[in-house]
């Protein structure tokens, strides 16, 4: 009896040291932590995707359209623009320009716009249009009195040109419009970009000009001061443009006083 008890407690301990090295080794089932012997995979990293940049309207764009008339078309990153037209038939000669705010999206752009020519007369017109950035911008120019114009352009990479204030100098003879008038005016610029000239009846013409941060024009603040002129005592805020090519200069805005458009076209004298 005794000898049985003996080999009884004997075998009951052998049991116990058993299962206390199982537990030990994790064999008993627990879900500590990733063993040796376990062969699942790390989570990779997320890898944030990569953005593409937004492609806009903006750009230099040239063509023509239905009317025979040469176009320029000047869309800044904030999407003022204005287009240039030629006269009928003859690209070399500067008729006037359509311009405005115009509000892009998706492909189309619109906007109700103003056309003033550099004989002074000033019409609303509408414009409808749709682009390919850095490719096309075409649409149809259409007026209060039912008339229209459609127009084709493809953009020309001189927009994406660092604009200098070296560039704008020179001395350039044309004409200034605003609405009801026009008259010859002669502006020199120099180097830093200041603007004078002299304007009928004793009113004279000062500004600056200052690069765009995005695209190849430059902002404008023109003071008209002294003499007995319309536009005496007025100040213009718009934009400029040089077509390097033809040498000619354009200055395009609002009269702050009023609103009134306000245009600039002149040739650089060789």
């Amino acid at each position: 009896m005794r000898n049985h008890s003996h080999a009884s407690l004997k075998a009951l301990a052998l049991a116990l040291l058993t299962s206390l090295a199982l537990a030990a080794c994790g064999g008993g089932g627990g879900s500590g932590g990733q063993t040796a012997g376990d062969s699942s995979e790390p989570t990779p990293p997320v890898v944030p995707p990569v953005v593409q940049p937004t492609a806009t309207v903006d750009g230099f764009y040239d063509g023509s359209d239905s009317l025979g008339q040469s176009i320029t078309g000047v869309i800044l990153s904030d999407h003022s623009f204005f287009l240039l037209y030629s006269q009928p038939d003859d690209p070399a000669t500067l008729a006037g320009a359509v311009f405005g705010n115009g509000d892009a999206r998706n492909g189309s752009f619109s906007a109700n716009a103003q056309d003033i020519r550099l004989d002074g007369s000033v019409q609303a017109v509408g414009l409808s249009a749709s682009y390919q950035p850095k490719q096309t911008f075409d649409g149809t120019l259409s007026y209060a009195d039912n008339s229209s114009a459609s127009f084709s352009t493809r953009y020309n990479p001189a927009y994406e040109s660092t604009p200098t204030l070296a560039a704008l100098a020179g001395v350039y003879h044309g004409t200034i419009a605003t609405p009801g008038q026009h008259e010859d005016l002669t502006l020199t610029v120099d180097a830093d970009g200041n603007m004078s000239g002299p304007l009928l009846c004793g009113c004279n013409v000062s500004a600056v000009a200052a690069p765009l941060d995005t695209g190849n024009a430059y902002r404008v603040r023109i003071e008209f001061t002294g003499g007995d002129h319309p536009l005496s005592d007025q100040v213009f805020d718009g934009t400029a443009y040089l077509d390097a090519t033809s040498g000619r200069l354009v200055l395009i805005g609002r009269i702050e006083s009023g609103q009134a458009p306000a245009i600039y076209a002149g040739n650089r004298e060789q």
